[in-house]
C-alpha cells in the first residue's frame, strides 16, 4: 500500500469510533499539562526512502488564562509546548546507496512551538537545537484550520513550511570532495534556507475530560537546495512521510 494511501484509510479508520464520545472540560485554572506518547513512523534520515519507528512524544502547556490579558482562554489563546526529533544515523551500512559517504550520528533535536488558537483555526512556529549528529537549528510555521465533526473531536488539517540553517544542511544535504572522488554522488554544497513544504493533520479525541487519543500524520515535500542534493536525487525522495499514533493524561496544575 502506498503511504499516502495508508495515512488517509487510518485517518479515517479513527473518526467513526470517536464520533460517539462525549466529553465535558474541566474547568482548570492556572495551566493545562498533557503528558504521553506512542510509537511514530518517519524516514531513516532526511530525505530517505527507507522507513523507522521512532517515539512520538505528546507533551504541551497551555495557560487556562492569558498571559497577556488575564481572560479565560480554555483550550484557546496562547500555548507552548516543548519540541522534539529524532534522526536515526545515517551510513553506508545502514543504506548501502550511501556506501562511501560520511556516517552522520543518530541527533536529537529539542526545542519548543508556540501557538495561538481561535475557535476555527491555530497557527504555530516551532524552533528545534539539534544534538548528536548536527548541531544546527531547524524551523516550522504553520496554520490549520480546525473542525470539530463530533463532540470531544477535533480535526486540524493546514500547510507548513520548514527551514534550517548552514550546519543542518551541510549535515543532510552537501557532498564534499573527498566523499565525491570515492562516489558517484557530485560535489554539492547546500545552504540555509527553506528546506521543504506540505501539509499536516491531526486528530485529537477526548474520550473523556483527562485522557485523549492523537493521530498526526504529516507529508513534506523538499525544496530548495534540499531537493537539489546529490544524496536525495539519487538515494532518496523528496517526498516525506510521517505517521504517529499516541495516548496523553491532561491535567491541571491546580491538581483537579
Amino acid at each position: 500500500m502506498r503511504r499516502p494511501v495508508l495515512i488517509a484509510a487510518l485517518l479515517a479508520a479513527l473518526l467513526p469510533g470517536a464520533a460517539a464520545a462525549q466529553t465535558a472540560a474541566p474547568a482548570w485554572s492556572g495551566a493545562v499539562v498533557t503528558l504521553g506518547g506512542g510509537p511514530k513512523l518517519q524516514p531513516e534520515w532526511e530525505g530517505s526512502k527507507n522507513y523507522l519507528i521512532a517515539p512520538f512524544p505528546i507533551v504541551s502547556l497551555r495557560f487556562s488564562v492569558n498571559p497577556f490579558t488575564g481572560e479565560p482562554t480554555s483550550d484557546l489563546g496562547f500555548g507552548v509546548a516543548p519540541a522534539f526529533r529524532y534522526l536515526d544515523s545515517r551510513s553506508g551500512g545502514v543504506d548501502k546507496r550511501l556506501r562511501g559517504t560520511e556516517r552522520v550520528d543518530a541527533a536529537l533535536e529539542v526545542g519548543a512551538v508556540v501557538d495561538y488558537t481561535l475557535p476555527y483555526a491555530r497557527a504555530f512556529v516551532e524552533l528545534r537545537q539539534g544534538f548528536g549528529g548536527h548541531d544546527g537549528i531547524v524551523g516550522d510555521l504553520g496554520v490549520e484550520g480546525i473542525l470539530r465533526p463530533a463532540p470531544g473531536v477535533k480535526v486540524s488539517v493546514g500547510p507548513r513550511l520548514s527551514f534550517a540553517d548552514d550546519d543542518y544542511m551541510d549535515t543532510y544535504f552537501s557532498v564534499s570532495p573527498k566523499v565525491a572522488g570515492r562516489t558517484n554522488f557530485s560535489r554539492y554544497e547546500a545552504d540555509a534556507g527553506i528546506k521543504s513544504y506540505g501539509a499536516g493533520a491531526r486528530i485529537d479525541w477526548d474520550f473523556n475530560p483527562h485522557w485523549l487519543v492523537r493521530l498526526d500524520g504529516t507529508w513534506n515535500r523538499l525544496t530548495g537546495d534540499a531537493a537539489k542534493s546529490p544524496i536525495v536525487r539519487r538515494a532518496g525522495d523528496r517526498d516525506q512521510f510521517t505517521l504517529g499514533l499516541g495516548a496523553a493524561y491532561r491535567f491541571g496544575i491546580d491538581g483537579k
